[in-house]
């Protein structure tokens, strides 16, 4: 295992911890069962310090090196580690057919929204592009976002999809303590409680006339709360579809499995 080279408190850290003991403690996967796939970036580098079988491929090109593997050795378990640059800029092509061909493997896109490995330049394509609406419309089965250190949730997300025969995605919103320091904005964060989508139990969706709000709750009486309180699916495509657009247009974040129907 190689020296790990990253700034002081970055969120990669503590992915790679989750992973690793996820992999070697929970699973117990093999090391002759399992492959990483990476492209370029900061996070590309966390397949150089993990145990396991590892390509550590050229930029944008990790989607085409893992369908190359898939088709030629379909019993091993492929997971691909890439930045949000290395996925939706040049990488953005070859990622869209893994959707379409439904290639068996876990895609972990780790977005701090900008292009840190060359000092910190914006990725604007991530705020252009609705990466998961993207996804759904695609039609792929499992859809998932979580931050680097919501610990719990990332456990019980992976070990969820893990042995499912099918591509997944799991987007990890990773803390840059150098060039994006206020990525995770805990004011902008949803979370899914009792099929409700709240913030700091203050904060309802409610769904009104084909439309979704975000609404205070004292401001919404009893009667009102029971019949526009939005109840969120995660096997309904329609309601899906219209909170993903709902939270992109508001630059909101939802926390959690989004879609579900493996």
């Amino acid at each position: 295992m190689k020296y790990i080279r990253w700034c002081p408190g970055c969120g990669n850290y503590i992915i790679l911890k989750n992973i690793n003991y996820i992999l070697k403690y929970k699973l117990k996967i093999k090391k002759k069962n399992i492959i990483f796939i990476s492209g370029i970036g900061c996070s590309s580098r966390i397949v150089h310090y993990l145990n396991y079988f590892s390509i550590n491929g050229t930029h944008g090109r990790s989607a085409a090196i893992a369908t190359g593997i898939y088709l030629t050795n379909n019993y091993i378990k492929i997971l691909i580690i890439s930045g949000d640059g290395d996925t939706l800029s040049i990488g953005l092509n070859h990622f869209i057919y893994l959707i379409i061909n439904n290639i068996n493997l876990i895609y972990l896109m780790i977005n701090n929204y900008v292009y840190a490995l060359t000092k910190g330049q914006r990725n604007n394509i991530v705020l252009k592009i609705n990466i998961l609406l993207l996804l759904l419309t695609l039609k792929c089965k499992f859809i998932a976002r979580v931050y680097d250190n919501n610990i719990n949730e990332f456990y019980k997300i992976f070990t969820k999809i893990f042995f499912y025969k099918g591509f997944s995605f799991i987007e990890i919103i990773q803390y840059c303590p150098l060039f994006n320091k206020n990525i995770i904005n805990y004011n902008n964060i949803f979370l899914l409680k009792n099929k409700k989508i709240i913030k700091n139990n203050k904060y309802f969706l409610i769904y009104k006339k084909y439309k979704i709000y975000k609404i205070n709750i004292k401001f919404l009486k009893k009667k009102e709360y029971k019949k526009y309180v939005f109840i969120h699916d995660i096997k309904n495509y329609y309601k899906v579809f219209l909170l993903l657009n709902f939270f992109f247009k508001e630059n909101l974040l939802y926390i959690g499995i989004i879609y579900n129907i493996i």
